[in-house]
């Protein structure tokens, strides 16, 4: 029997660390969700993840999005300018954060009621915008322990970050703050997580801006802020249709979908953190093509598997997660799901990056920003809440589609179409029969029928990879 090589087993041995961290988090935030929900309406809860988001765009506009051009330039570059390109990025969006907090927290009110279609939110807001340069710097400090390659310590932050957040936020909620002790609770969690991550790494980093790096760094990430905001904005965008053109009780209910559809991620959580900076440190390597194409077939069969029971299982699931109000959920899981896994293969299309490319993602995020809150704004009306969740799924997998096409010219992967195709195939026949089926019992037992054939294929590949190693 051949041993795998050392490089892959790394991969395997990486990607499991970050799985499992993930799927722990995961599954003490699913168990803590129905006090979330007894806490806090469903139009807090919509109010908490849209402020969450508008955070998230503000962070990507000032830092001129560093964080993504970070990882690219980090892991190609000789080990001297490391931590000089490290200093310059934390730096730079530590600044950047600062300036925009201030700049905008006289604006929380209006801002609100532009963003949020809820000038009630303006505090809720303000103390988010307050928070930034926190959520910056953990944000930076988490990507360079993964950047870096230790595993350990990036997990140990996010663990930190997430219990924190979670913990006392539900704590505070009970005490009667309600959505703004959920993020008194996240600035917290931000603030732990940070001092976790920048302890981890502070051999790895200059205290200072290193003017060279950090142009290096935005002229390859700046173009890259339009390309962030267009993917994000095809992400969340229909939420905000929904606040603006039904309500934010259903932009929570929404939100609770998506939490309860995240599952469908737990396959690819390992590779999301670790696959960027393992192929590009190793991009060189012959190998790492083969192993790029085997990895996509083992990890998309374990997220079908799940699709599959998500689809099945949607009613328990929002039942026994999620007070009654949420309850309209249910049919939302499914294609929330499957959109939610189409976003998640982006890893696997890594051509432009490598061939620091950014105008084509550009393109392509951007195009996917604007078709996704005017097909929400079409189907809407029609469809109420489920077509959101329509014209999420459909810009998410229109843009993987082409974004796997695009990273071919610059980094052609020998992927195993077939097996791709069919694996589809089969997940796609399962739903739309488990659609149809009536009763847990059959919708379970066609879960269970679908699992075993898919799963093969997956383990097939996954063996492959395992005993023969890759030439």
């Amino acid at each position: 029997m051949n041993r795998p090589p050392e490089r892959f087993r790394n991969w395997l041995l990486h990607g499991g660390l970050y799985t499992g961290a993930g799927v722990g988090l995961r599954g003490i935030n699913l168990l803590l969700m129905p006090i979330a929900t007894s806490l806090l309406s469903p139009a807090e809860y919509g109010t908490y993840d849209l402020v969450l988001v508008v955070v998230n765009w503000i962070f990507i506009l000032v830092t001129l999005e560093a964080s993504a051009g970070f990882t690219t330039i980090y892991c190609t570059a000789e080990e001297p300018r490391r931590p000089r390109i490290a200093g310059a990025v934390a730096g730079f969006a530590l600044f950047g954060s600062i300036l925009a907090a201030l700049l905008l927290l006289p604006w929380s009110k209006p801002l609100a009621a532009v963003l949020l279609g809820d000038p009630g939110a303006a505090t809720a807001l303000a103390l988010a915008l307050a928070a930034l340069p926190l959520y910056a710097l953990s944000t930076v400090a988490q990507l360079q322990l993964r950047n870096a390659i230790r595993p350990l310590p990036a997990i140990r932050s996010q663990i930190v970050s997430a219990l924190t957040s979670t913990l006392l936020g539900l704590f505070l909620a009970w005490w009667g703050l309600g959505v703004h002790g959920m993020l008194i609770g996240a600035i917290f969690g931000w603030t732990l997580g940070t001092a976790t991550a920048w302890r981890a790494c502070r051999d790895l980093w200059v205290p200072a801006i290193d003017r060279v790096e950090l142009m290096a760094v935005l002229r390859f990430s700046a173009p890259l802020t339009i390309a962030s905001i267009g993917l994000s904005v095809s992400q969340y965008a229909e939420r905000f249709v929904i606040a603006h053109r039904l309500d934010h009780d259903l932009v929570g209910t929404y939100g609770v979908a998506a939490r309860i559809a995240g599952l469908v991620g737990l396959a690819l959580i390992g590779v999301q953190a670790s696959l960027a900076p393992l192929v590009f440190t190793q991009s060189r390597d012959p190998a790492v093509r083969s192993r790029l194409a085997g990895m996509l077939v083992v990890t998309l069969a374990g997220s079908l598997v799940l699709l599959c029971w998500l689809s099945a299982w949607a009613e328990p699931l929002v039942h026994w997660l999620a007070a009654p109000t949420y309850a309209k959920a249910i049919e939302l899981i499914p294609i929330l799901a499957a959109a939610q896994l189409a976003t998640q293969l982006i890893p696997f299309a890594p051509g432009p990056w490598l061939a620091r490319q950014p105008w084509r993602l550009v393109g392509v995020s951007l195009a996917a920003g604007v078709a996704s809150p005017l097909l929400a704004l079409q189907l809407i009306p029609r469809m109420g809440v489920v077509g959101a969740a329509w014209a999420n799924l459909a810009v998410a997998g229109s843009m993987i589609v082409v974004l796997l096409l695009i990273s071919q010219r610059s980094f052609p992967v020998p992927h195993h179409w077939s097996r791709l195709v069919l694996l589809l195939a089969l997940a796609l026949a399962a739903m739309l029969a488990i659609a149809h089926a009536d009763g847990l019992v059959l919708r379970t037992l066609l879960a269970a029928g679908v699992t075993v054939v898919i799963a093969g294929l997956g383990w097939a590949q996954l063996r492959d990879l395992m005993l023969r190693g890759v030439r």
